[in-house]
């Protein structure tokens, strides 16, 4: 099995046209995701989504942001998180990496208020993951470079009252 031959395959099918235009392109999204190529991923999108079903969209909009995100174009990932109305069909590590692209996206653009909302919901949804004292740290980084010292200091107190070091490994 070669997925780069099987991608030319679907673009060649997807170029043509036809029945089976919308599962080719899905097939050669998937598939292009899966090599991480995010870039071709983005490009791909379009006739993705103009043709999704409702039970496929959380999936497809989550390869997209996660693309999106890898391709360092982290305000259109937010826009496209903020499309995914229902999480419904993605596993618990897909759900973790929509929040980890969300916090990622907003502290690459130094939204810091989208920041304090994304880590709260993170904390609330996956309370014991290894991810959330390294999101209070970069959390309090922001707050550091807005110049809110006082709410650093509270943050970093944090990690240390609730996570032992062993969380940090």
């Amino acid at each position: 099995y070669n997925p780069h031959a099987a991608i030319e395959t679907f673009a060649d099918v997807v170029e043509m046209g036809g029945s089976k235009l919308y599962t080719s392109a899905f097939n050669r999204v998937v598939l292009l995701f899966q090599l991480e190529n995010y870039e071709a991923v983005v490009g791909s999108m379009d006739v993705v989504l103009a043709n999704v079903d409702q039970q496929s969209l959380p999936l497809v909009l989550y390869m997209y942001s996660r693309s999106l995100y890898g391709s360092k174009m982290y305000a259109k990932a937010l826009e496209v998180l903020d499309r995914l109305e229902s999480k419904e069909g993605l596993d618990e590590s897909q759900r973790k990496n929509l929040h980890l692209i969300e916090l990622g996206s907003t502290q690459q653009l130094k939204e810091i208020d989208r920041y304090e909302v994304a880590l709260q919901q993170f904390e609330i949804t996956f309370p014991k993951d290894r991810e959330v004292p390294k999101a209070i740290f970069i959390h309090a980084l922001l707050l550091k470079e807005h110049s809110k010292t006082a709410e650093a200091q509270q943050q970093l107190e944090k990690i240390i009252k609730q996570f032992a070091y062993r969380d940090w490994e």
